[in-house]
Parts: structure tokens; C-alpha cells; sequence
């Protein structure tokens, strides 16, 4: 059997900056965008306010409409770990001398949506739209830009 060796998703970490899409962002999706699926992921969303957090989601979802940049999912925000809580139920957690946030919490972190769409509800959907879309498109453009005359 042949092993499928193209990407079928690529994560886009964003800084926490607030301030939308930067310049180096834009040009780097816009030359990703229809070579594979973008999920974009707003990295460290524990430096924002819910209210922040939001705002950041709405300008940067505005950003890859003003751009033309098509991405595979919505703006999703993550928090990383930094240890598990606890061994037997793999409760994931960042901790500080403050307290703890628990990463799987849906209301302040997407990381648990994250896992899902990957693992779960949307594998197949990846997979399928680098075939019939991606891929496609990839190689009709090739196929189009090659000069016969040179290679033959």
C-alpha cells in the first residue's frame, strides 16, 4: 500500500500581540493557504482577559477575510501545560505560584476543541479536503506552469 505522505493540517500559532494579523503572518498565509489546512491558534490566551480574547479572535478572523486567507477551522486559543494534575485521569494543567488553570476548561482555553477536531470529528475532513481540494489544485497549477519545450 502507498503511505499518504502529504500534510494534512498545519497549526498556525499566533503571538499574543492583540493586535490582528502581522505583516510576516499575512504573507506566510497567504503562501500556505492553498497548500494545506490552516487552523489558526492564538498561543498563550492566558495573558488576556475574556474580553481581550475575544476581541483578538474577532480582529484576527476579520484579518483572513480582509486577506483572503481561507482557513480549515475558526480562530481557536490555547494555553500550554506545563505538568498533568493527575496521573490516572491525565488532567492537564499550567501552573503558577497563584493557583493553577485547568487547560481543558472550554471557557478559557480551546485546547480541548483543539484535540477533537484533530483526533475525532474532523480527521477525515482534513484528509479528504488535501485530496480533492489541495492537492488537486496543486498539481493543476504545476502541471499548467511546466515548459514542455525545456523539458523535452
Amino acid at each position: 500500500s502507498i503511505q499518504d505522505t502529504r500534510p494534512h493540517v498545519c497549526l498556525y500559532f499566533l503571538p499574543p500581540t492583540g493586535h490582528g494579523l502581522r505583516d510576516l503572518d499575512v504573507k506566510v498565509l497567504q503562501s500556505l493557504h492553498k497548500k494545506v489546512n490552516i487552523i489558526p491558534v492564538l498561543a498563550k490566551a492566558d495573558s488576556f482577559t475574556a474580553p481581550e480574547l475575544r476581541e483578538y479572535k474577532r480582529k484576527v478572523s476579520e484579518d483572513f477575510a480582509n486577506f483572503d486567507i481561507e482557513v480549515f477551522s475558526e480562530v481557536l486559543s490555547v494555553i500550554g501545560a506545563t505538568k498533568s494534575q493527575d496521573q490516572e485521569y491525565g488532567e492537564l494543567k499550567r501552573m503558577y505560584s497563584w493557583g493553577e488553570i485547568d487547560i481543558e476548561n472550554p471557557d478559557y482555553c480551546d485546547f480541548s476543541k483543539l484535540r477533537s477536531l484533530l483526533l475525532h470529528e474532523r480527521t477525515l475532513d482534513l484528509i479528504e479536503r488535501t485530496h480533492r481540494e489541495l492537492y488537486h489544485n496543486f498539481r493543476a497549477t504545476t502541471l499548467t506552469n511546466i515548459n514542455y519545450a525545456q523539458v523535452l
